[in-house]
């Protein structure tokens, strides 16, 4: 009998009801090269009868001498496994056809990998997705730190490498939480990472491990923080333990004294860690520093209380605010300088997403404004880069509100969550990676204030290089009939993100989860209802083109996406000949853009016009 590359440990008890879709997913592998050994664990329903429906040479049946638990199960299964991975599988999951193609290959690949999961898509009782998802994007060696504070994994996602396993496997005493303990004594010793892919299926229920022992979970997970903490020199007392629920949950008392003992608590842990280094205590810091925002600005607090706790704190400044409100010299000098700039009553947000390069840039940019915003707010997508750490160097701005987000939710979340955040007047969209003109705050709000029956107003911009050549000039169109018959001909009557608009509207209509064309639907559906756009003919915006911004990466199907709101919205029909020489235009038109050579920037050009003329007719007259 040949040995398996890979051994999947199934235990199965009482999950008659989606037991079968476990096991054939896990048949239906494109990696064929496995056993499947499943544990019976003394099942009362007809769990026994679907296991021995399968005929499949690969699958070994094991029975325990009735219900023995899961943590002697799943070690049954693991001193049973002959494969060089070992795979634990729950039996109500449902594994991705390339899930064990891709680990494997990974593994093989990289041997200093003891674990590797997935991300995970989480599934109800009758297997109907679920709006929240396990997508987690913190590199290799930022998850030690973070598994101070919470398990990392998905169960079902991850396969392990048989060296990097303990001794006797799953630790006895830990049943609820004996994954969690698994993966803190590899990440220990070995890398682990989560392979950025959607790769199993994690279905919630009544009868699920994670509900079922719910209660369990919360008294074992101290367990767990008990046995990592103690290799700081921190002996957890229970009330630090309550302190580590409330972090992890983000779920904060309404009493400032909490947030002073989660302070202290974080920056125990830090201290002890810059004098034993079990961390890496840059990951570290990255890792209680995030954890902190979460816990300051989700506290039931008013805001200006979550704002003075978190500004400061010790973990941000390394030394303590002085009483008066200004930070002690040569701390962010650079940042907070005594200004009399006028305020106005407008909330910018942004969403951002691995634009690190761009930020401080940007930040700059509205803070050189003639007139400063109420507030400018960033949301941080589950950026994998330096961005997380830009922002906190400006956190110091009395008007920058940040909200970061795990993992990465998209565009139209992040714009949403700044929505809900914003308490503005107006409100004003910018992107990371573009520049405010000094007077795009003042000239738009002094015109909103002068003109209350306009809902919405855009303005011109500068498309520039990320060498700062400029590129061109936008033309829009500056009247509401105008901006109106843009929008139901399919294009766009304003650039998304040169508006300001009552925030009032912004909030009634938000930004439906859609992907590519959320902002043409959201500005059509607002044209629709009869809501008042204008458009003001001075450049107060600088929108950059590089390689990775969403300019310069239009694709058919967002232009097919976008006719497609059209339709639906104005009840028109637009047929495939005008979406294709569209998307043709628009494509030679930012290829263009881009083009460095003369020759090649007028071929594309000339092209973009031959496909759609009226452009030119329009940027003419």
């Amino acid at each position: 009998m040949t040995t398996p590359t890979l051994s999947i440990i199934m235990p199965v008890y009482n999950a008659e009801a989606y037991l079968r879709e476990a096991v054939e997913s896990i048949l239906a592998q494109s990696f064929t090269d496995f056993e499947l050994i499943i544990v019976e664990d003394g099942s009362t329903d007809n769990s026994l009868d679907v296991i021995n429906s399968f005929t499949d040479s690969r699958i070994q049946v094991l029975y325990n001498n009735g219900n023995q638990g899961i943590v002697y199960t799943r070690n049954r299964g693991m001193a049973a496994a002959r494969g060089r991975y070992i795979a634990p599988f729950d039996a109500d999951d449902i594994a991705h056809p390339e899930k064990f193609t891709k680990q494997i290959q990974f593994l093989e690949e990289n041997p200093g990998y003891g674990l590797l999961g997935t991300w995970a898509k989480l599934i109800d009782k009758n297997g109907k997705r679920l709006r929240k998802k396990w997508k987690v994007n913190a590199p290799p060696e930022r998850i030690p730190p973070i598994l101070l504070f919470r398990n990392y994994f998905v169960q079902s996602s991850v396969v392990l490498r048989r060296e990097a396993i303990p001794p006797g496997g799953y630790e006895k005493g830990f049943d609820a939480v004996e994954d969690y303990r698994m993966w803190t004594q590899i990440a220990s010793k070995w890398k682990v990472w989560n392979y950025p892919e959607y790769l199993v299926k994690y279905r919630i229920h009544e009868q699920g491990i994670s509900i079922r022992e719910a209660n369990t979970i919360n008294g074992k997970d101290d367990l767990v923080y008990q046995t990592q903490y103690k290799n700081l020199d921190i002996n957890l007392s229970e009330d630090q333990c309550r302190l580590l629920h409330f972090i992890r949950k983000s779920n904060i008392s309404n009493k400032i004294k909490t947030l002073d003992e989660i302070e202290d608590f974080l920056l125990l842990l830090l201290q002890q860690n810059a004098q034993l280094r079990v961390y890496d205590q840059t990951q570290l810091k990255k890792v209680v520093l995030n954890r902190w925002l979460k816990v300051c600005f989700q506290a039931r607090l008013p805001v200006h209380k979550r704002w003075s706790t978190y500004l400061a704190s010790t973990i941000l400044w390394n030394k303590k605010k002085i009483k008066s409100g200004n930070f002690e010299h040569g701390k962010k000098d650079d940042i907070i300088k005594t200004t009399s700039k006028p305020t106005a009553n407008i909330s910018i947000i942004a969403a951002n997403y691995n634009n690190g390069r761009y930020l401080r840039a940007f930040i700059s940019s509205v803070m050189g404004s003639t007139v400063l915003p109420r507030e400018l707010i960033i949301v941080d997508d589950g950026s994998t880069d330096d961005s997380h750490e830009i922002l906190l160097d400006h956190a110091a701005l009395s008007y920058l509100k940040i909200i970061s987000f795990d993992e990465n939710k998209g565009f139209t979340a992040a714009l949403n969550a700044a929505l809900e955040a914003a308490s503005g007047q107006y409100i004003m969209r910018a992107d990371p990676d573009d520049l405010l003109m000094p007077d795009r705050i003042e000239k738009q709000f002094n015109y909103l204030e002068n003109h209350p029956e306009i809902d919405m107003l855009g303005s011109n911009a500068i498309y520039f290089s990320d060498d700062g050549r400029q590129l061109n000039r936008t033309n829009f169109p500056l009247h509401h009939d105008c901006i109106s018959n843009t929008y139901r001909k399919g294009e766009h009557g304003v650039l998304h993100a040169t508006v300001c608009g009552k925030r009032a509207v912004y909030q009634q209509y938000r930004y439906q989860p859609l992907s590519p064309g959320e902002d043409y639907e959201l500005f059509a559906r607002m044209v629709k209802d009869g809501r008042r756009f204008a458009g003001l003919k001075e450049t107060l915006y600088k929108v950059r083109i590089h390689p990775n911004s969403s300019t310069s990466q239009i694709t058919s199907k967002a232009i097919e996406q976008t006719f497609l709101f059209r339709d639906q919205i104005f009840g028109t029909s637009t047929s495939r000949i005008k979406i294709w020489t569209y998307f043709q235009h628009i494509r030679h038109y930012r290829r263009s853009q881009l083009a460095s050579n003369p020759i090649i920037k007028y071929a594309h050009l000339l092209l973009s016009v031959l496909c759609y003329p009226q452009k030119l007719i329009s940027r003419l007259f």
